[in-house]
């Protein structure tokens, strides 16, 4: 079974890139198909991506309001896909 779970919270530094992070490690250690979309223009997840001694996952940035649309590229290649949002309720949460 495919899901897309989507970590939100209006507030920022509440840990929900933290949470994606780990929620997306422990998925793919149990040998899923992960990718991991940050979605906040910030781009949190990239930098850690960035900084990480290994790449158990993949990660894109997209920070657009075609969000929902992106995702159908993806949605057949992996088993769970996470998505990590911006600290507001703005267009692209509502994608």
């Amino acid at each position: 079974m495919r899901k897309i779970i989507c970590i939100f919270n209006q507030k920022g530094g509440v840990g929900k890139t933290t949470a994606t992070v780990n929620l997306a490690s422990g998925l793919a250690e149990s040998g899923h198909r992960i990718m991991v979309v940050d979605s906040d223009s910030q781009g949190s997840v990239i930098q850690w991506q960035s900084l990480a001694t290994s790449q158990e996952f993949k990660v894109v940035h997209l920070p657009n309001l075609e969000l929902k649309k992106e995702l159908n590229k993806y949605r057949r290649r992996y088993d769970h896909i996470l998505i990590d949002s911006p600290p507001a309720i703005e267009e692209i949460t509502r994608s």
